[in-house]
């Protein structure tokens, strides 16, 4: 019965409310970055060649060039300033053709 007033006492419910309101969508912005650095990593032929033979015997269907190249728009769309978000355009050397 203590560990329920103090629990109420310290708002506990709002504070798991907010954590996992910002997890979830933390994870998002997780993934969008775990793909770009994916994708720069790919850059390199040793990690190349071992990330496509992983995945052509795991998933035999997927393209890793396509990954590649889905990873630099990744990297754009993730970078602040990139000239992809309207709110925070801000002049860019060479935005990625999709904005």
């Amino acid at each position: 019965m203590r560990a329920l007033i103090r629990y109420d006492k310290a708002d506990a419910a709002r504070l798991a409310a907010a954590l996992t309101y910002y997890a979830f969508f933390a994870t998002f912005a997780m993934a969008l970055l775990g793909f770009a650095i994916l994708s720069r990593l790919l850059d390199y032929p040793a990690a190349l060649a071992e990330v496509q033979r992983y995945l052509s015997d795991t998933f035999p269907r997927l393209d890793v060039q396509a990954l590649r190249n889905a990873g630099g728009t990744a990297a754009w769309a993730w970078w602040p300033g990139s000239g992809c978000c309207p709110p925070c355009r801000s002049p860019s050397p060479s935005p990625p053709s999709g904005c």
